[in-house]
């Protein structure tokens, strides 16, 4: 659930030890003009989007203002960038878990992915963990994360799935998700 606090949860499991595989992490780094997806992805996007190419680059902030409000440009580019994404994950949990193999030290292997059933990403879990807050809370960080007023906080909540459904969608996959009350702070969360 968009800012529910998947990265303040994601951010303590690792000073546990755990690892942590962050789709976000990794959308931001395979957009960028040092990774090696970025050829592919920057030919795909000036195809589509010919106008978020500024200067020769991807601009993200003009793709995210292209996306938010269009459902179908945003399929375009999920179905452009998941698969990459996706990719980048199975080599990362495959290299964590031949360096677990020669550390003896086996650690549990997070997948922070904020569209985990739409994306397909549910596929390589074997728990599922729904971090949820109250929606006036949800309302009040997007507006501060993103700088955006009331209504266009709504408006990014509506797009997105709801906590029942996103819990009957992981019972209707298999999984009884943890559920994952993060309305408050910080010190709530680890001692939930």
């Amino acid at each position: 659930i968009i800012c529910s606090g998947k990265t303040m949860l994601t951010n303590y499991v690792r000073t546990l030890g755990h690892i942590v595989i962050d789709c976000d992490e990794i959308n931001r780094e395979i957009l960028s003009p040092d990774s090696k997806e970025y050829p592919y992805l920057f030919d795909k996007i000036s195809e589509l989007f010919p106008d978020v190419i500024v200067d020769n680059k991807i601009d993200r902030r003009l793709l995210r203002e292209l996306i938010f409000d269009n459902f179908i440009y945003r399929k375009m580019l999920e179905d452009l960038v998941y698969p990459v994404i996706k990719n980048v994950v199975k080599r990362r949990i495959k290299a964590f878990s031949k360096g677990q193999l020669v550390s003896n030290k086996p650690r549990i292997i997070f997948l922070s992915a904020p569209l985990l059933f739409e994306s397909g990403f549910d596929e390589m879990c074997d728990e599922i963990i729904i971090v949820k807050a109250n929606r006036n809370v949800l309302i009040e960080r997007l507006c501060q994360r993103d700088g955006i007023d009331y209504d266009e906080a709504i408006n990014a909540l509506s797009i997105r799935m709801t906590e029942n459904e996103l819990i009957e969608l992981a019972k209707a996959h298999t999984f009884e998700p943890y559920i994952i009350d993060n309305s408050a702070d910080l010190y709530s969360l680890q001692y939930y």
